[in-house]
């Protein structure tokens, strides 16, 4: 019954690849907990200045996206509050003065963000695809097929990993990032 494998609804696939961008954040925030003063410093300035926005984007979606469907009160409840955590976990982390960022800190965050994670793949969404009507499917599927098309995740174009060098201070699991920043960055241009 464990490895019962369940084929993820196309309205909600969207959501899922999101999660996937945020898993790669939590990576990164625990391998910088375990790096050095320096990873942590780094992170938290990318944090800052691209990755947190990012974040509060995906949850935003996520709420629209799950106000198509009729559930309870209590489950939407629950969501609202794990997404509030996220946010004020990550504003936290970066809005923080001290220049020695603590690995507690990070560690922190991410949990936060694998817990929801975690908990919407396998508890909200397999639930929001077996009660979801046909109505709540199509108007579901509109509103993540806009978010869909309009999304540029890091991990689209990834395209290499590279090794943890703590002694170098570069606590990252690839440098996609990177590139979706600069392309992000030459289109607002």
């Amino acid at each position: 019954m464990l490895n019962q494998k369940l084929e993820r609804e196309a309205a909600l696939q969207p959501l899922s690849r999101d999660h996937g961008v945020l898993l790669v954040l939590v990576q990164r925030l625990y391998k910088a907990a375990s790096g050095t003063e320096q990873d942590r410093i780094s992170l938290a300035t990318e944090l800052r200045k691209h990755h947190a926005a990012l974040v509060e984007q995906y949850l935003a979606d996520e709420q629209a996206a799950l106000s198509k469907v009729k559930f309870s009160d209590l489950l939407s409840a629950e969501i609202a509050e794990q997404h509030q955590k996220i946010n004020v976990a990550i504003r936290t982390l970066t809005s923080s003065k001290d220049p020695s960022l603590q690995a507690k800190d990070f560690d922190a965050v991410a949990v936060v963000i694998e817990d929801h994670v975690r908990w919407d793949e396998r508890q909200v969404l397999p639930y929001l695809q077996k009660i979801m009507i046909e109505s709540e499917r199509e108007a579901l599927l509109l509103n993540t097929s806009d978010v869909e098309s309009s999304r540029e995740r890091p991990t689209q174009k990834l395209h290499h990993s590279i090794k943890l060098d703590k002694a170098a201070g570069h606590a990252e699991t690839c440098s996609c990032a990177d590139s979706v920043i600069s392309s992000a960055e030459k289109s607002s241009h």
